[in-house]
């Protein structure tokens, strides 16, 4: 058994001195000897010894200890086993991973021998004789705060010990990932940012992966960023006409992971639409109340389907569309000088435009 140390308890001893044959002395100089301690008493009106005394040493066994009862004119009045208050150590707990998504965990540590263990004001491992203990407990969602202290066979508690441990079964949000646009020009690389959060413990890392589907990592796969929210991937070599996703995950401090989010996607194109042809041609005339027709040709190298859009006079004349051509009925308005053009755009973000100036001339008013 380990011997615990026992400090500065006040023992108050009440003893009779005298005898059939032996009158108790009215000295006050009685002695209480504990351990090799020796404090002073007093004579009470009685006959009796009230000896106190602190005293410091180790018990000769758990919670008792030996103390000699004298005069001091040296008779020998009596000696028994004094059954003592001890104080005992404290217990302790085994660190836990915190924050924790595992709702059950396994509690374990030390506590002093011949002492049952209480937690949160609640007795759950009865009196024993171990020196180590162990004791499964279910979590809250959130801060778990846990008070342990130990109880002796006369109740007597240890210090108390407290834990807290955070229970976070939630995954962080789903991030909501960003790339740089519709499209790209430039195939050795790219770029995307994202946003998460996590309300319960925190975020601790992300996850990253490039693919050709919303679910793929074929370009890159899963790959740490850190806690990083936005990345930069070089030294890649992108096909063109080929649409790419990146995915990215995020993971709290209790280690859980959320979905993957997904970006909308962004296009390798290096090749923007050609304007060939576009109508009528520059300083053309035309009188006002006539139909100026706007047509355009144009070629995709990547063979993209292209949309047109027109403009005369400041104004859409044809939103975008998959027609080339447009027919513009001028008015009076339209009187003067005026810029046609058209634009042209592929779905990827190539686009290409071109204009010309026509003259749009008053017509003529024949006399009566």
């Amino acid at each position: 058994m380990t011997p615990r140390i026992w400090n500065a308890w006040l023992i108050a001893v009440l003893v009779s001195v005298g005898s059939s044959t032996e009158a108790a002395p009215q000295s006050a100089n009685y002695q209480l000897v504990s351990d090799g301690v020796i404090s002073g008493g007093e004579t009470c009106s009685d006959g009796h010894a009230r000896v106190a005394a602190s005293a410091i040493g180790e018990p000769i066994t758990n919670d008792v200890a030996t103390a000699s009862f004298k005069l001091s004119e040296g008779h020998f009045v009596t000696q028994r086993h004094l059954l003592l208050l001890l104080p005992h150590q404290a217990p302790t707990v085994n660190p836990l991973a915190s924050p924790t998504a595992v709702t059950t965990q396994t509690l374990t540590g030390t506590k002093a021998p011949d002492t049952a263990l209480w937690l949160n004001g609640s007795q759950v491992i009865p009196l024993n004789a171990d020196t180590t203990w162990s004791h499964q407990v279910t979590l809250a969602e959130g801060a778990n705060v846990l008070t342990i202290l130990t109880k002796d066979l006369f109740g007597n508690a240890s210090a108390t010990i407290t834990t807290a441990i955070l229970l976070d079964t939630s995954p962080p949000t789903i991030p909501v990932v960003t790339d740089d646009g519709s499209s790209t020009l430039v195939f050795s690389q790219l770029h995307a940012a994202w946003t998460s959060s996590d309300p319960g413990s925190g975020l601790a890392a992300f996850e990253y992966r490039i693919g050709t589907t919303p679910t793929g990592g074929e370009l890159i796969p899963a790959t740490s960023a850190g806690a990083a929210t936005q990345i930069t991937k070089t030294g890649l070599a992108l096909v063109q006409g080929q649409l790419y996703y990146v995915s990215v995950r995020a993971n709290n401090q209790a280690g859980s992971w959320s979905d993957w989010g997904v970006s909308d996607g962004i296009y390798a194109n290096s090749s923007a639409p050609v304007i060939s042809t576009f109508s009528p041609v520059d300083a053309s005339k035309f009188l006002h109340g006539t139909t100026i027709s706007l047509s355009a040709t144009a070629t995709d190298a990547d063979g993209d389907a292209l949309e047109y859009q027109f403009n005369g006079n400041g104004l859409t004349r044809q939103i975008w569309s998959a027609t080339s051509t447009h027919d513009w009925l001028t008015t009076v308005s339209d009187i003067g000088l005026q810029t046609t053009k058209v634009e042209v755009r592929d779905g990827h973000g190539g686009s290409a435009t071109t204009q010309q100036d026509v003259y749009v001339l008053r017509r003529l008013v024949s006399p009566p």
